[in-house]
C-alpha cells in the first residue's frame, strides 16, 4: 500500500486527508470478498478517521466487516490469514475481533470483525457518518486528536484512550 497507508505499531502519527484512501479501501474490499466466506458476510465499511474527509488521521486503514453473528469470526481467521491479516485477540473485547494487516512492525489495516447491525457495528458507522455530515465536530475532532498526538506520540494505548469520552459522546449525538 506504499507511503500512503502504514504507521509503526504503538506510535501516533497524524496526516491530512489522502483521497487515495477511499480507493485503497476499494481495493482492499475486493481482497476481501475473494477470500471471506459469502454466506457469514454481509457488508464491509471503511470506517475510522481515513473515511472523513478534511479530518487528520493515523495512516491507517480501519475496516469494518459485517457479519450475521459475531461467533462467525473464527470462519474468517484462516481466509485472513492467507491475504496477510493475523488476529490480535488482546485488542478483541466481547463481540468486536480485530485483525491487523502489516508487517512485524508496521500496520496498515485493522479489520473489525463484528455481527452486522450489532451494537459494534452501529456504533462505528453512526460515529463516521456523523463526522462526515457535521463539518464542525470533524474538526473537533481533529484538534483534540493533534492535541494528544503531541503528548502521546510514541504511546498509541494512552493516545487511544483519550479519546474515547469524545467518542462516545458523539454516538450519543448522533443516535439523538
Amino acid at each position: 500500500m506504499g507511503n500512503i497507508i502504514g504507521l509503526k505499531r504503538g506510535t501516533v502519527k497524524l496526516v491530512s486527508h489522502n483521497k487515495q484512501w477511499r480507493d485503497l479501501f476499494g481495493k482492499e474490499k475486493n481482497r476481501l470478498l475473494k477470500v471471506l466466506p459469502t454466506k457469514i458476510i454481509i457488508d464491509i465499511q471503511h470506517a475510522g478517521s481515513t473515511a472523513i474527509p478534511d479530518t487528520k488521521a493515523k495512516p491507517i486503514l480501519d475496516i469494518a466487516v459485517g457479519m450475521k453473528m459475531a461467533k462467525d469470526f473464527k470462519k474468517v481467521v484462516k481466509p485472513l490469514k492467507k491475504i496477510g491479516y493475523r488476529y490480535v485477540s488482546e485488542f478483541s473485547p466481547k463481540g468486536r475481533h480485530l485483525f491487523i494487516k502489516g508487517g512485524s512492525r508496521v500496520s496498515s489495516v485493522h479489520l473489525h470483525a463484528i455481527r452486522y447491525k450489532g451494537s459494534h457495528w452501529f456504533d462505528l458507522i453512526l460515529f463516521r457518518d456523523f463526522l462526515k455530515d457535521n463539518k464542525a465536530w470533524a474538526k473537533k475532532y481533529s484538534q483534540l486528536k493533534e492535541k494528544l498526538y503531541k503528548q502521546y506520540k510514541d504511546d498509541r494505548p494512552s493516545y487511544t484512550s483519550l479519546k474515547n469520552s469524545f467518542i462516545k459522546n458523539i454516538i450519543q449525538r448522533a443516535k439523538k
